[in-house]
């Protein structure tokens, strides 16, 4: 597993250990006004080797997401990703196993809206009747 180590000015992607020899460094990412930026079309390895980095959600990761996208469809959730279309999602695949509890849970609350016509029948006879005092 590769780990990471972030200082005031660049991000560095290590090998597993936790002595930071300059060997070890797989990849520099400078600090650009609080950002960390790793351009893959310029990148220099301290190997010489190319390397490809692929991100996959874990069923954890993917709900995590499915929730903070207000419960979409995962179909929808790639499509999104895969377009760069939503930035701060730095996964490109999402899986989940099975349907959203929440969207069962919806669907079981639902009620069709069935219109009912009411009709007010009043039981006073003298409703409509008025009185009128004249006075002098």
């Amino acid at each position: 597993m590769y780990t990471t180590h972030f200082t005031d000015k660049e991000c560095l992607i290590l090998k597993p250990g936790f002595v930071i020899p300059e060997e070890w460094i797989i990849m520099r990412a400078p600090r650009v006004n609080d950002l960390y930026v790793l351009d893959m079309s310029v990148a220099t390895t301290t190997t010489g080797q190319a390397h490809c980095f692929v991100s996959r959600a874990t069923e954890k990761e993917s709900r995590l997401w499915h929730r903070k996208m207000g419960h979409i469809h995962l179909r929808k959730m790639n499509h999104l990703v895969h377009n760069d279309l939503v930035t701060g999602v730095n996964i490109k695949s999402f899986h989940l196993e099975g349907e959203c509890i929440s969207f069962v849970l919806k669907a079981n609350r639902r009620k069709s809206h069935t219109l009912q016509s009411k009709s007010i029948q009043s039981q006073d006879p003298w409703r409509d009747f008025t009185w009128i005092c004249l006075v002098r």
